[in-house]
Parts: structure tokens; C-alpha cells; sequence
């Protein structure tokens, strides 16, 4: 299962360039807000269940929502409408040490950190969680015979079961790349953080 970067870099119809905007540093702790409506995966994030969500600028138009109830956390990716997103979602796991990748595009799978690299659990290996990925509709035909369709304007959604990583504060990370004038935009959440590295994440931390 393929990274973020590997993704973006593969799809031939963008460009790729990256930058990073975000509001606060890793060292600040996030309180997630609690919920007692659990949060319907259907591609959209907004004028819903997801008001009552913690939301995170990346851009004047990007942001993360994150709430959470007694048993799950759920997070959304989203730009503006009709711009196709990409979401990496990174969470340490404080029992074990070992950090796991949770992505979103045409496809949903896991990874987890080893030390060195990045070792994909499979496609569609979908343990204690859940997601709304890039629905497929078909092929569109070109003059190299066809390339897949892919629906453009859904939000990125994850449902983590709480019972999947320990405690009440967990230290994340996230990717966000937006499809826009014919090239991807990747945003990272926090601004400077690096994939491997989880003094550069940010601890979140549920609301009773």
C-alpha cells in the first residue's frame, strides 16, 4: 500500500508541489471535542453531525474536524468542494512504540513504522477502523486506451475505534493534499512535522 507522496506522485493528470500551513505548534496539546451523534461516513463533513467537531485551519479554505465519542474517534479532510483530496493520518502507539500510517485515496490501507521503513499491512487490511476513500466509477477513454474515474469532490473521513491505540491523549499527525490549477498541494498537520519522527506530532487529547 502506497504513501501519500507515492500516490500524488503517480496520478498523471497533476503536478505535484508541497507546502505546509497550520496554526499551532506540536507542543500544543488539542482537546477534541465529544459528540453523542456518531458521525455517518458518507464523504461530507459539514451543516451535520460534524458541527460539533474541533476544527483545524490548514488554509482559508483546508481544514481538519475531529470529535470523538465513548467509542471511536472520527476525523475529516476537506477543501473546497468539487477539489479531490488525499489524507495520511499518523498515530503513535504508546503500548507498542511502533507508528501507524492510516491512508486515504483511491484505495484505504494501513502501515506501520518498523525504524527504518514503512511496512504496508495490505490494502483494505481494515482493523478497528474505518474510512470514506475516493469512490471509482468506471474508465474514461483517451488516447492510451483508458484511465480509471474517480469521484472528485468527497471529503476524507476516518473512524478509529478507541480501544485500538491506548489512552486518552494520542499523538498524531496528518497530510492533507488538495487537487487544485492542475497540480496537488500537500498540507502537513503540524506544520514542520516529520512522518518518523513523533517529537514534531501533536498530542490530542478527548474531552470528557
Amino acid at each position: 500500500m502506497k504513501n501519500l507522496k507515492t500516490i500524488l506522485k503517480s496520478l498523471p493528470v497533476w503536478g505535484f508541489a508541497s507546502f505546509a500551513a497550520a496554526t499551532a505548534m506540536a507542543s500544543e496539546p488539542i482537546m477534541v471535542n465529544s459528540t453523542e451523534e456518531a458521525a455517518l461516513l458518507d464523504g461530507r463533513c459539514g451543516g451535520d453531525e460534524w458541527d460539533a467537531a474541533t476544527e483545524i485551519s490548514l488554509s482559508s479554505d483546508v481544514s481538519l474536524l475531529l470529535m470523538h465519542d465513548q467509542n471511536s474517534l472520527y476525523i475529516c479532510g476537506k477543501a473546497k468542494d468539487g477539489e479531490p483530496t488525499a489524507m495520511d493520518l499518523y498515530v503513535e502507539n504508546t503500548d507498542t512504540g511502533k507508528l501507524h500510517r492510516i491512508h486515504l485515496s483511491a484505495q484505504m490501507g494501513e502501515s506501520i513504522y518498523d525504524g527504518s521503513e514503512w511496512i504496508d499491512l495490505g490494502a483494505w487490511e481494515l482493523e478497528d477502523y474505518a474510512g470514506f476513500w475516493t469512490p471509482f466509477f468506471g474508465f474514461q477513454e483517451n488516447e492510451n486506451g483508458g484511465r480509471p474515474r474517480f469521484y472528485r469532490g468527497s471529503h476524507k473521513q476516518v473512524q478509529i475505534l478507541h480501544k485500538k491505540f491506548p489512552g486518552n491523549s494520542w499523538r498524531m499527525k496528518y497530510n492533507l493534499a488538495v487537487g487544485r490549477e492542475g497540480r496537488w498541494v500537500e498540507h502537513h498537520f503540524p506544520e514542520d512535522s516529520v512522518d518518523s519522527d513523533t517529537s514534531t506530532w501533536t498530542d490530542f487529547v478527548f474531552s470528557k
